[in-house]
């Protein structure tokens, strides 16, 4: 049993391991990669669990609610990073 268990650990640790951007493949690749490579990523997943369950029909819309929430994501990252750079409070007191 306690052998069960710390399977199941180094089981879920290694799930987040490859879910961690700092510490998985992606981390030190160019930010439009990543994008490319997580909605790739993301299609697959759709695809595999969709033909695994049988759900042929509802695969279209769990490819695109994934693609959907990746580019907002992606978008929210660009938006924030633009408005740190050109928005900084810092900056504007600076030039007062």
């Amino acid at each position: 049993m306690l052998g069960a268990m710390i399977g199941l650990f180094k089981l879920i640790r290694l799930m987040f391991g490859l879910i961690d951007p700092a510490s998985n493949a992606l981390s030190n690749a160019p930010l439009e990669w990543k994008y490319l490579a997580t909605n790739i990523l993301a299609f697959m997943w759709c695809v595999s669990f969709g033909l695994y369950i049988g759900e042929y029909i509802m695969i279209g819309y769990s490819i695109i609610g994934h693609m959907a929430l990746i580019t907002m994501c992606f978008l929210t990252f660009f938006l924030m990073r633009h408005s740190r750079r050109n928005f900084d409070a810092n900056q504007e007191e600076s030039g007062r």
